[in-house]
Order: C-alpha cells, then structure tokens, then sequence
C-alpha cells in the first residue's frame, strides 16, 4: 500500500503535478506479502479489488501470449517473467485528478513518461490522456493527441520492460495526463490503472532468439545484469524529479529503423 500525494513529482516545466495515487500491491491482495490495515474506503472494496485482479490477469496473458507468438518466441515468454505467484511490483492505481474549472489549472497534470512495466490495462470515463505520436515519414512536428476512452473498453500500454526485453521491437508510448477537453473540465478525473510489473527477482537483460535483434550486433548491453526492482526504482526516481525523457522509448534514444 503507498499513497502519492498531489505534487509530490513534477511536471515538464517543474510545477507541482495535479494528480493523487493510492496503491493497492498485487503481492498484498494475493498474500504474497502481508496486508496493511487499509483506509475504511479501500478497506470496503477488497472483494471487488480481488475480483477485478481475477478478471484482468487472463487479459494480459492473452496479450503478452499473443506478441510473444508474433516474435516467433514461445508464448510463455513474458508471463514466466512475471507470474502472479512471484513477489513483484505489480499494483492497481486508484487516480484522481481534481477539476480544471480555472485558466491556471490547464495544464499538464501528470508529466510525459513511458511506463516502466510490461502492460497497463486503465480504466476511465474522462479525458485527458494523450500520447505523442512521431513525426511522419514526410517530416513534421511531434503531436500529441488526445485519448478517447470508449464505453466498456480498458485502454492498454505496453511498458519498457517490453522495450528492454526485445531489444526495441517492441516500443513503449510517450504519454501524459492534461485537463479533459471542453466541458470534462469542469468534472474531477478519476481513473483505475492495473500495473504489470516484472517478478521482482528477474533479471531485465534481453530475450534471444526468434526476431529480437542480437545484441552483439547493436553493442547494447544496457541495464543487461540488473534486477526488475532495482531497474524500477531507478526509474521512478526519473519520474519523481521530471527528468523522464519525451523523446526515448523504454527510456532509451529511439533510433532509425
């Protein structure tokens, strides 16, 4: 269980963020590790908090089977690198994002970051989301574009442990939080976020074999020796100090293809 107060990081131009998390540990919910005494409001919703962990985890194991297969790797790939048996970092996201009613409040509320895990399934109604797509081919500007949640859909991230793991076939997005367009405005932003992370003792070094590029050949061999925790909190502290970089995926320079 953690809480992050509105704040606590900061955003691209080093205002304070407009968000606040709490933090439900996968570890804690499932007994892997032992439960706090949660906050009465939280501490009613267990049940449902339990139920929903058991609806996702078959979604993200579809999709880690279905790009594992797709890089001609076998389809247990990723989830033997993050098994809800194993202690990890793995956690839903209660967010809230308070209303953007005055001319002061526009602004970016959560900083432009990739995230650091494997998949994020997030639950939302307002807007406010947006991701920065790459310039065209023809040249051109970066863009960011808003989010559109849909009705009865969960929106899905790939994080850079899939970056780090395939070598960049796989890409993490640039996203961040800003206020809902037009009227969503006015209304307080709350979201759900199921975060997958890597087991905690799984070293981030790159797959081989199937299409991930040999990394003798491109001579990276970063962050290749250290532990999923150890990578995480590294990049937390990024995040923390606003020094995540806009123009990297999965926290390293993109490159041409």
């Amino acid at each position: 269980m953690k809480y992050k107060a509105l704040g606590f990081t900061k955003t691209e131009t080093k205002q304070p963020d407009r968000c606040e998390f709490f933090m439900l540990s996968q570890d804690e919910l499932t007994g892997l590790a032992p439960a706090p005494q949660y906050p009465q409001p939280v501490a009613t919703g267990l049940t449902a908090f339990g139920s929903y962990l058991a609806h996702a985890r078959p979604i993200v194991e579809l999709i880690c089977r279905v790009l594992a297969m797709n890089l001609d790797l076998p389809p247990s790939t990723f989830m033997e690198k993050q098994s809800p048996t194993s202690k990890s970092g793995t956690l839903i996201r209660l967010i809230k994002y308070p209303a953007s009613a005055s001319e002061v409040d526009r602004r970016t509320s959560l900083v432009n970051h990739t995230d650091m895990g494997t998949i994020t399934l997030l639950a939302g109604v307002l807007g406010g989301l947006q991701i920065l797509r790459p310039p065209t081919e023809s040249g051109g500007d970066e863009v960011w574009e808003h989010v559109k949640s849909e009705p009865n859909c969960l929106i899905v991230n790939m994080g850079d442990a899939l970056v780090q793991w395939t070598g960049g076939v796989l890409r993490s997005n640039v996203h961040r939080v800003t206020y809902p367009p037009g009227e969503q405005a006015a209304y307080d932003r709350y979201s759900v976020a199921y975060l997958i992370r890597a087991s905690s003792d799984c070293k981030m070094e790159r797959l081989q074999g199937g299409r991930i590029p040999d990394k003798e050949v491109d001579g990276n061999y970063e962050d290749d020796d250290i532990l999923a925790d150890d990578w995480e909190r590294k990049k937390n502290m990024a995040l923390i100090s606003g020094k995540d970089c806009v123009k990297s995926t999965g926290g390293n320079p993109m490159r041409g293809e």
